[in-house]
Protein backbone atom coordinates (compact mmCIF):
# COMPACT_ATOMS: atom_id res chain seq x y z
CA UNK A 1 0.00 0.00 0.00
CA UNK A 2 2.60 2.43 1.22
CA UNK A 3 4.24 1.61 -2.10
CA UNK A 4 1.61 2.72 -4.40
CA UNK A 5 1.34 6.05 -2.34
CA UNK A 6 4.97 6.76 -3.55
CA UNK A 7 4.67 5.73 -6.94
CA UNK A 8 0.99 8.12 -7.08
CA UNK A 9 2.99 10.69 -5.16
CA UNK A 10 6.03 10.87 -7.80
CA UNK A 11 3.69 10.59 -10.61
CA UNK A 12 1.67 13.31 -9.66
CA UNK A 13 4.92 15.68 -9.22
CA UNK A 14 6.05 14.45 -12.35
CA UNK A 15 3.03 15.40 -13.92
CA UNK A 16 2.55 19.00 -12.45
CA UNK A 17 6.42 19.42 -13.12
CA UNK A 18 6.13 18.49 -16.46
CA UNK A 19 2.85 20.73 -17.31
CA UNK A 20 4.58 23.68 -15.10
CA UNK A 21 5.27 25.59 -18.70
CA UNK A 22 1.88 24.91 -20.38
CA UNK A 23 -0.19 26.94 -18.07
CA UNK A 24 0.65 30.29 -19.86
CA UNK A 25 -2.61 32.77 -20.44
CA UNK A 26 -2.16 34.46 -24.18
CA UNK A 27 -2.69 38.67 -24.48
CA UNK A 28 -5.63 39.07 -26.29
CA UNK A 29 -4.96 43.18 -25.73
CA UNK A 30 -5.58 44.66 -28.54
CA UNK A 31 -8.27 44.87 -31.67
CA UNK A 32 -10.52 41.92 -33.20
CA UNK A 33 -12.87 41.65 -36.02
CA UNK A 34 -15.06 39.26 -37.84
CA UNK A 35 -18.54 37.77 -37.88
CA UNK A 36 -21.44 36.11 -35.62
CA UNK A 37 -23.55 33.52 -36.57
CA UNK A 38 -26.58 33.63 -35.23
CA UNK A 39 -28.67 30.90 -34.40
CA UNK A 40 -31.74 32.72 -33.67
CA UNK A 41 -31.90 34.00 -37.36
CA UNK A 42 -29.46 32.25 -39.78
CA UNK A 43 -30.47 34.96 -41.95
CA UNK A 44 -29.04 38.20 -40.79
CA UNK A 45 -25.54 39.15 -41.45
CA UNK A 46 -23.75 40.32 -38.51
CA UNK A 47 -20.32 42.01 -38.57
CA UNK A 48 -18.01 42.47 -34.88
CA UNK A 49 -15.62 44.56 -33.98
CA UNK A 50 -14.01 44.89 -30.17
CA UNK A 51 -11.32 47.79 -30.25
CA UNK A 52 -8.62 48.75 -27.50
CA UNK A 53 -9.27 45.33 -25.72
CA UNK A 54 -7.37 45.71 -22.26
CA UNK A 55 -5.97 42.87 -20.03
CA UNK A 56 -3.81 42.73 -17.01
CA UNK A 57 -0.83 40.08 -16.80
CA UNK A 58 -3.43 38.20 -14.01
CA UNK A 59 -5.72 38.04 -17.56
CA UNK A 60 -8.55 40.08 -16.55
CA UNK A 61 -10.23 42.54 -19.06
CA UNK A 62 -11.12 45.90 -17.63
CA UNK A 63 -11.14 47.84 -21.10
CA UNK A 64 -12.33 47.93 -24.78
CA UNK A 65 -15.90 48.62 -26.55
CA UNK A 66 -17.65 46.06 -28.64
CA UNK A 67 -19.39 46.88 -31.56
CA UNK A 68 -21.87 44.69 -33.50
CA UNK A 69 -23.57 45.42 -36.39
CA UNK A 70 -26.71 43.52 -37.92
CA UNK A 71 -27.55 44.03 -41.45
CA UNK A 72 -31.43 43.35 -41.97
CA UNK A 73 -31.78 40.91 -45.13
CA UNK A 74 -34.82 42.55 -46.55
CA UNK A 75 -33.54 45.80 -46.54
CA UNK A 76 -29.45 45.91 -46.53
CA UNK A 77 -29.54 50.09 -45.84
CA UNK A 78 -31.22 49.31 -42.79
CA UNK A 79 -28.46 48.26 -40.05
CA UNK A 80 -28.16 48.26 -36.20
CA UNK A 81 -25.81 48.83 -34.25
CA UNK A 82 -24.89 47.87 -30.62
CA UNK A 83 -22.10 48.96 -29.12
CA UNK A 84 -21.48 48.34 -25.59
CA UNK A 85 -18.50 48.70 -22.75
CA UNK A 86 -16.06 45.71 -21.97
CA UNK A 87 -16.55 45.52 -18.09
CA UNK A 88 -15.48 42.01 -16.98
CA UNK A 89 -14.02 38.84 -18.47
CA UNK A 90 -11.17 36.69 -18.20
CA UNK A 91 -8.58 34.51 -19.73
CA UNK A 92 -6.90 31.62 -18.91
CA UNK A 93 -5.17 28.88 -20.72
CA UNK A 94 -7.90 27.31 -21.77
CA UNK A 95 -10.62 29.76 -22.41
CA UNK A 96 -11.54 33.55 -22.45
CA UNK A 97 -14.46 35.36 -21.12
CA UNK A 98 -15.49 38.73 -22.61
CA UNK A 99 -18.67 40.24 -20.99
CA UNK A 100 -19.60 43.81 -22.67
CA UNK A 101 -22.84 45.94 -21.33
CA UNK A 102 -24.51 49.34 -22.37
CA UNK A 103 -27.48 51.08 -20.92
CA UNK A 104 -30.85 51.31 -23.39
CA UNK A 105 -30.56 55.55 -23.81
CA UNK A 106 -34.39 57.04 -24.85
CA UNK A 107 -32.74 57.69 -28.60
CA UNK A 108 -31.49 54.27 -29.00
CA UNK A 109 -35.24 52.45 -28.18
CA UNK A 110 -36.87 52.02 -31.46
CA UNK A 111 -33.55 50.60 -33.06
CA UNK A 112 -33.30 47.91 -30.58
CA UNK A 113 -36.79 46.93 -30.10
CA UNK A 114 -37.04 46.47 -34.37
CA UNK A 115 -33.91 44.47 -34.03
CA UNK A 116 -34.94 42.55 -31.22
CA UNK A 117 -38.00 41.83 -33.67
CA UNK A 118 -36.38 41.09 -36.42
CA UNK A 119 -34.15 38.41 -34.44
CA UNK A 120 -36.99 36.59 -32.59
CA UNK A 121 -40.11 38.12 -34.25
CA UNK A 122 -41.42 38.37 -31.12
CA UNK A 123 -42.03 42.13 -29.76
CA UNK A 124 -40.18 43.41 -26.12
CA UNK A 125 -40.88 46.91 -24.75
CA UNK A 126 -37.14 48.24 -23.89
CA UNK A 127 -37.16 52.16 -22.39
CA UNK A 128 -34.27 54.31 -20.88
CA UNK A 129 -32.63 52.38 -17.71
CA UNK A 130 -33.15 48.73 -19.35
CA UNK A 131 -29.16 47.67 -20.32
CA UNK A 132 -27.99 44.65 -22.87
CA UNK A 133 -25.11 42.67 -22.18
CA UNK A 134 -23.09 40.78 -24.70
CA UNK A 135 -21.32 37.70 -23.53
CA UNK A 136 -18.74 35.64 -25.55
CA UNK A 137 -17.06 32.44 -24.41
CA UNK A 138 -13.64 31.29 -26.87
CA UNK A 139 -12.62 28.30 -26.06
CA UNK A 140 -8.81 27.30 -26.87
CA UNK A 141 -5.77 25.63 -27.16
CA UNK A 142 -3.23 27.72 -25.94
CA UNK A 143 -2.60 25.94 -22.46
CA UNK A 144 0.22 23.78 -24.10
CA UNK A 145 0.53 25.33 -27.34
CA UNK A 146 2.51 28.62 -26.92
CA UNK A 147 2.89 30.95 -29.30
CA UNK A 148 0.46 33.89 -29.72
CA UNK A 149 -3.23 33.53 -30.37
CA UNK A 150 -4.84 35.46 -33.54
CA UNK A 151 -7.89 33.40 -33.94
CA UNK A 152 -10.80 32.93 -31.89
CA UNK A 153 -14.08 30.93 -32.10
CA UNK A 154 -16.68 29.86 -29.66
CA UNK A 155 -20.37 30.75 -28.36
CA UNK A 156 -22.08 33.97 -27.85
CA UNK A 157 -25.30 35.35 -25.75
CA UNK A 158 -27.08 38.52 -26.16
CA UNK A 159 -29.04 39.77 -23.53
CA UNK A 160 -31.59 42.12 -22.59
CA UNK A 161 -32.61 43.04 -18.93
CA UNK A 162 -36.07 44.96 -18.79
CA UNK A 163 -37.18 46.64 -15.59
CA UNK A 164 -40.95 45.95 -15.02
CA UNK A 165 -43.20 46.59 -11.43
CA UNK A 166 -42.47 43.09 -10.51
CA UNK A 167 -38.19 43.09 -10.90
CA UNK A 168 -36.01 42.76 -13.82
CA UNK A 169 -36.92 40.19 -16.72
CA UNK A 170 -33.98 38.80 -18.43
CA UNK A 171 -34.64 37.76 -22.29
CA UNK A 172 -32.33 36.30 -24.81
CA UNK A 173 -32.40 38.14 -28.17
CA UNK A 174 -29.33 36.44 -30.21
CA UNK A 175 -26.87 33.65 -29.73
CA UNK A 176 -24.46 31.78 -31.75
CA UNK A 177 -21.03 31.70 -32.97
CA UNK A 178 -18.35 34.23 -33.11
CA UNK A 179 -15.34 33.75 -35.62
CA UNK A 180 -12.64 36.68 -34.54
CA UNK A 181 -9.37 37.34 -35.84
CA UNK A 182 -6.55 39.88 -34.96
CA UNK A 183 -6.24 42.80 -36.28
CA UNK A 184 -2.71 43.66 -38.00
CA UNK A 185 -0.34 45.68 -35.55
Amino acid sequence: MFKRLVILLVSLVFLVGSAGGCFNIPNLSGNWEGVLASSKNSNVPISITITNLVQDQNGYFSGGVVEVTYVNPNNPTVQYTLRADVYSGNADPWRARIHARRDVTEDMTPSLIALILLMTNNPITVSSGDYYDLAFTFPYTYGCSGGVLNSLVGPYEFNIYVHTPSGVIETLFDKGTATLMREEQ
